[in-house]
């Protein structure tokens, strides 16, 4: 769980061997991003508006990020379909998103 501040993005990364969920709690502007699962692969985007929550499901190799577009903060849970390994993090950095 964390708190996004606005203008604050958070992610920008892939995970190679899981599946994730992101739940967002939002009460103004967000934008969700993310690419088709590979380097140079095209970015896409999805802004949202408005109060409520949006689950977004990411799989493996999709680079995700979210970016806070308003002026509260939002709520980002996100869960996935393994354990967390510290050893092993499995999260891989690559940018669809400036923050």
């Amino acid at each position: 769980m964390t708190t996004l501040v606005p203008g604050s993005v958070r992610g920008n990364h892939f995970h190679k061997a899981r599946r994730e969920l992101l739940l967002v709690v939002h009460q103004g502007a967000w934008s969700a991003h993310w690419d088709e699962g590979g380097d140079g692969t095209p970015v896409h985007s999805r802004v949202f508006e408005g109060h409520g929550a949006v689950l977004i499901e990411v799989p493996p190799l999709v680079s995700h990020a979210v970016r806070n577009d308003g002026s509260v903060s939002l709520q980002i849970t996100a869960l996935c379909d393994g354990p967390y390994d510290p050893a092993a993090p499995d999260a891989y950095a690559r940018r669809v998103v400036a923050g």
